[in-house]
């Protein structure tokens, strides 16, 4: 729910579409089939894709990695 550093602290977002809108890029780093990934592309700005989760959907704002 909450990370801390020295300088920050980081708090859990809650997994929506209004968040995905707000935040500057979605990052995927793991595969897991509980997530919406067409929600993911259809609401985040930009998408940075390690897992190739993402195959098959629009990709104009979808960067793999």
């Amino acid at each position: 729910p909450e990370w801390k550093t020295e300088r920050n602290s980081y708090r859990c977002q809650k997994f929506t579409a209004g968040t995905l809108k707000a935040c500057d890029c979605a990052v995927i780093v793991t595969d897991h089939s509980e997530f919406d990934y067409r929600q993911i592309v259809a609401s985040a700005p930009l998408i940075v894709d390690t897992r190739n989760a993402t195959k098959g959907l629009p990709q104009k704002k979808v960067v793999r990695l």
